[in-house]
């Protein structure tokens, strides 16, 4: 008796090891072993003279001129936001495509609320990417505009939002100091 059970046992468990071989054949991996991680990366930061970033009709323009970045050209850029851009830029790694499920929801939102992000090298545009968030996820997506594949990145090792930076506004962009002096050398301070 103990016998004839061990053998329907067996029986069912090649069954079972034989259907997953198959369904993993059929249904495939979904190419995730064949995705280049470096799909966004953009290694010649240095040579980059201009960044223009778009969504929903405002656009954002970071040149760089005179030894400075400039914010449209009327402000002086961030200098450490400009330092965490170039680092994104370098870093950023595909983790997976976008889920079949949610792939259709992505695109829309990358149509509605996606940021468009331009590299520039002497005028020429060498690069461009949209950028689509979920903060409270902290997920960021990103896709090239003549592609329909959208991507799951990530910087490996480093947990952060990456989309929140490039949807930061002009302001976001620009240097918050306001005083560049050794601050045990003042004085006073009288304001009109």
């Amino acid at each position: 008796m103990q016998r004839k059970k061990n053998i329907r046992l067996i029986i069912v468990l090649t069954v079972l090891i034989a259907v997953t071989i198959i369904t993993y054949f059929i249904q495939g991996n979904d190419g995730n072993s064949s995705i280049d991680k470096t799909l966004f990366v953009y290694e010649n930061t240095n040579e980059v003279d201009q960044v223009t970033i778009e969504s929903q009709g405002v656009k954002v323009d970071l040149s760089f001129g005179n030894n400075q970045w400039t914010v449209n050209e009327k402000y002086k850029a961030d200098p450490q936001r400009i330092s965490v851009l170039f680092a994104i830029l370098k870093q950023v790694s595909v983790r997976r495509k976008v889920a079949k499920s949610q792939k259709e929801q992505i695109t829309e939102r990358f149509a509605t609320q996606g940021v468009t992000v331009s590299l520039f090298e002497q005028g020429q545009k060498v690069k461009q990417f949209q950028v689509l968030g979920e903060e409270a996820k902290g997920l960021s997506y990103m896709a090239h505009a003549e592609s329909d594949e959208k991507y799951l990145v990530e910087i490996p090792g480093y947990k952060s939002y990456l989309a929140g930076l490039f949807e930061l506004d002009a302001n976001g962009w620009r240097n918050p100091l306001v005083f560049d002096i050794n601050w045990a050398n003042l004085v006073s301070v009288q304001a009109d």
